[in-house]
């Protein structure tokens, strides 16, 4: 798969919404970063809306999901000039991101330290550090 990934094409993400998925900007960015690794200028992708815009002729993304689908399925599909990925909720289309980032031989980041919430008033046990662990 990374083989035939070219990540010196003009690519373009072309999305139902064109902001606020993290997995999406994360795309994105990885792909910044696979342009510079290959000595390019590290410009990531830019996020099209497809209610908004059609891309210019290049190479694109496409990803579709089913807002507000409790299913969990995805599939991706890559081609030279052409990536599909879909996806039946957002959740799931994270799972089909870090799918396709896994077979360009790239495993995200673990997520960023995350607070606990304060216990309940009566709990019996005190939760007050960051977690450091994701159970």
């Amino acid at each position: 798969m990374a083989a035939f990934f070219d990540s010196s094409k003009n690519w373009y993400i072309v999305t139902p919404e064109s902001d606020g998925i993290k997995s999406i900007e994360e795309l994105s960015r990885v792909i910044s970063l696979l342009r510079e690794k290959a000595g390019l200028a590290k410009i990531a992708p830019p996020i099209i809306s497809a209610k908004n815009a059609s891309p210019p002729e290049s190479a694109e993304i496409i990803i579709n999901y089913t807002a507000g689908s409790p299913g969990m399925s995805f599939a991706w599909r890559a081609g030279e000039e052409r990536i599909e990925i879909y996806a039946h909720s957002l959740q799931s289309l994270d799972n089909a991101i870090a799918d396709f980032l896994k077979a360009l031989g790239i495993n995200r980041a673990p997520p960023e330290t995350l607070a606990l919430p304060s216990p309940a008033q009566g709990a019996l046990y005190l939760i007050s550090k960051k977690a450091e662990h994701v159970f």
